[in-house]
Parts: structure tokens; sequence; C-alpha cells
């Protein structure tokens, strides 16, 4: 629950309208998300068959969801991000790799 609390403490505090949901799992948190009116991309290589993004989740009107590896740094967004949401994800990752390529790449998609 403490998760949850934080992340609507930030839509409370902040005009978020974009979220970017990387290894959004089963999709909890991008449900979360859309609820408070934001539009969601939300990104999971689904390797993990318990934490599946449900196929209701998939029709939602306002999230998107792309079956993709964080670490495919060719994702191209046309946009950039009021909020990065990451969890449970970093423990996959090599520790070099993921504080030198991935955090840079996706710190520029956010809005500053």
């Amino acid at each position: 629950m403490w998760i949850a609390e934080n992340i609507a403490k930030l839509f409370s505090l902040k005009q978020i309208t974009s979220v970017l949901d990387l290894g959004a799992g089963n999709g909890k948190r991008s449900l979360f998300s859309a609820s408070y009116g934001a539009k969601v991309i939300a990104i999971d290589n689904q390797s993990m068959p318990l934490w599946q993004f449900p196929k209701y989740l998939k029709t939602h009107p306002s999230i998107t969801f792309l079956q993709a590896d964080i670490r495919d740094l060719n994702l191209n967004f046309n946009q950039s991000f009021d909020l990065i949401l990451l969890f449970n994800v970093i423990v996959f990752l090599k520790k070099k790799f993921f504080l030198e390529q991935i955090l840079p790449y996706y710190l520029e998609k956010l809005n500053k």
C-alpha cells in the first residue's frame, strides 16, 4: 500500500498527465495511474508468467501496452513523460549497465 500512497501523493502535488511504466508486470501501477487521468505507456517483456499484463488492460483507452525489453534503447517515444515508474526491475539488470545506459536514456524522456 505504501507505493500506491506515494504515487497518489505525486498525482495530488503535480499535474501528471503522462506516465511511462517500465516493467509494468501485471499492470497494477498502470491502471492506478490511468485512474488519475494519466495516459500511460506500459512496457514489459512478459518473461514471468505470474506477472503477465492482463488482456483487459491492453484495451484500456488510457493505457498503451508494449511488449518489449526496457534494455532495448532503440524504443522510440515521440513524447516525454511527467512520471516514470520502475518497480521490481533493477534487480534483474546489471548495475553498471543500468546506471550508465538505461537510467540516462530514460531520464531524457522525463519532463523537466
